[in-house]
């Protein structure tokens, strides 16, 4: 009679684990489904909602592509001649201009898809990455429906923006670089150090928060073969070599390209004192006070899935991480399968902020090099239960917490992120419309009063000189600009009250005082 009870007992519990994987499994599709839809709404929606500004930035250095042809010192029309102030290798930008050539697709669309295409290949590596830790497939799939439904990769991943690309470098690099350590083999030591570099030329703030997971595996490796062997030198050798190569050269190559950058950037009069590495020190890497600031960092934690609320909230899965983190505390205390690696990934997502601190607290989508590791942490929380020897926690774990997780997650991408892209915004096309009837296109604008937004330019399908700091027009920087440029076309004023120092640059150029088109927001001028 024992033995037919524990043969029942091992069949409900084989029949509860195969239910399991079909659920998750299940789970995981949705979450792809989700996502995939949801990459679609507003597709073809002008690339102006949320920080429009960065989108037009990727996207007038595409269209520029196209048109004037590849070249390491690529132009963003935006602040006068010369014409080329380069941020990031242009490799994301390279690549949608290659697809709209060989394809004939529209930049926008195309953009978007070649962010989306890198997204869903970086869950490639980072799935690798989890299978060899985990050993589980379904713990993975948990994970990786975490990731897709965290409301950063639901909105950022089909947006025009180099993230996903960088992201997708980053992982691969981390997995490359376990391989390496696992194997010792050549080849992977050739491609850590190739992706590596890839990686910290397309965006920096990526690679190094990359840097972070790679360099405790790299500690991790080196000491379990340095216990096995004791001191030896050749370890040492062969540690100091892929420190070199896996950090050292990638770190060295974005040096070379900063510098380079900085020097296309010091032939422009706008560009140079405003955006040289030198310029944007602070901007980059916040200040002391910021950084010990707890104002800073609650905008910061609450930027990292944006909104969050408060349990008073009368949708009930509207809370994400900040509320999420006070449930963690009491189960860390009580389940400690992976109390480690939570507090690891803890710090790997700390990394980014506590280094790049006034980026991670004026822009969101910086969020995207770290916010898996929330994710992941989510993930590794809902594993702890799933591991635990009790079935009602267990199946608890599963059946209810991991499906409240994934609709809080969602719920937060519908409270903040969904009515900007429902929201076709449509503020400054009627203008740029207007601009592209009335100029021939290689046609140079001056626009007033867009500080240095590339939106006005892009969609105008002009070169323009953007007066961020209202200079009048007889100033000597803005006079050597205009030198540079030969001739202006027409003269864009918006969001500017002062009439009388409208007047003064409409006289200064000898245009018609009257203009040509005007709304709520822009005037545009042209010449008598």
């Amino acid at each position: 009679m024992k033995i037919f009870i524990q043969n029942y007992i091992n069949i409900l519990i084989t029949f509860k684990d195969k239910f399991c994987r079909i659920y998750i499994f299940a789970i995981f599709l949705i979450s792809i489904i989700i996502h995939l839809y949801i990459s679609s709404i507003g597709w073809n929606n002008f690339l102006l909602d949320q920080y429009g500004f960065r989108q037009t930035q990727t996207a007038i250095t595409t269209y520029y592509v196209i048109k004037e042809g590849f070249k390491i010192n690529y132009i963003t029309p935006i602040l006068g001649a010369p014409w080329s102030i380069p941020f990031e290798f242009p490799l994301f930008q390279w690549i949608v201009a290659s697809a709209v050539i060989i394809f004939k697709t529209p930049i926008d669309q195309t953009g978007r898809f070649i962010s989306l295409l890198f997204f869903y290949l970086s869950l490639i590596p980072l799935g690798a990455i989890l299978k060899t830790y985990l050993k589980n497939n379904n713990f993975v799939l948990i994970i990786l429906s975490l990731i897709l439904l965290n409301p950063i990769y639901l909105f950022w991943s089909r947006t025009f923006m180099i993230e996903s690309l960088a992201l997708f470098f980053g992982i691969l690099f981390c997995w490359l670089a376990i391989k390496l350590f696992q194997t010792n083999k050549l080849r992977f030591l050739i491609l850590v150090s190739v992706i590596g570099c890839l990686a910290a030329l397309v965006k920096i703030t990526t690679f190094i928060v990359l840097c972070a997971p790679t360099g405790f595996f790299f500690i991790y490796y080196f000491w379990k073969e340095k216990n096995n062997m004791f001191w030896n030198i050749n370890i040492i050798k062969k540690y100091l070599l892929y420190g070199i190569l896996i950090f050292i050269i990638p770190l060295a190559i974005s040096i070379i390209w900063n510098n380079f950058s900085d020097t296309q950037k010091e032939m422009n009069p706008l560009a140079n004192g405003f955006l040289t590495s030198n310029d944007l020190t602070k901007w980059n890497f916040g200040t002391i006070k910021q950084k010990t600031s707890i104002t800073v960092w609650s905008k910061i934690l609450k930027n990292s899935l944006i909104p969050y609320q408060t349990f008073g909230t009368t949708d009930l899965f509207s809370f994400a991480f900040p509320n999420l983190f006070l449930l963690l505390i009491p189960f860390l205390y009580f389940f400690k399968p992976y109390r480690k690696e939570i507090l690891f990934l803890l710090i790997f997502f700390l990394c980014g902020p506590i280094i790049f601190t006034n980026l991670y607290s004026v822009h969101t989508y910086y969020f995207y090099a770290n916010n898996f590791f929330l994710s992941i942490l989510l993930g590794f929380f809902i594993l702890s239960l799933y591991k635990n020897d009790n079935f009602k926690i267990k199946y608890f774990g599963i059946f209810i917490l991991f499906p409240f997780i994934l609709l809080s997650l969602f719920s937060q991408y519908k409270e903040y992120y969904y009515s900007y892209q429902v929201n076709n915004i449509y503020s400054i096309i009627q203008a740029t419309d207007t601009i592209k009837k009335i100029t021939k296109p290689n046609d140079v604008i001056l626009v007033y009063g867009q500080d240095w937004n590339p939106s006005f330019s892009y969609y105008a399908q002009r070169k323009a000189i953007m007066n961020r700091q209202k200079l009048p027009l007889n100033n000597k920087i803005m006079q050597e600009s205009i030198q540079m440029v030969g001739k202006i076309s027409a003269l864009i004023v918006s969001n500017i009250n002062d009439m009388k120092f409208i007047n003064d640059q409409i006289q200064y150029l000898k245009f018609n005082e009257t203009p040509i088109y005007s709304d709520a927001q822009t005037s545009i001028f042209l010449p008598k």
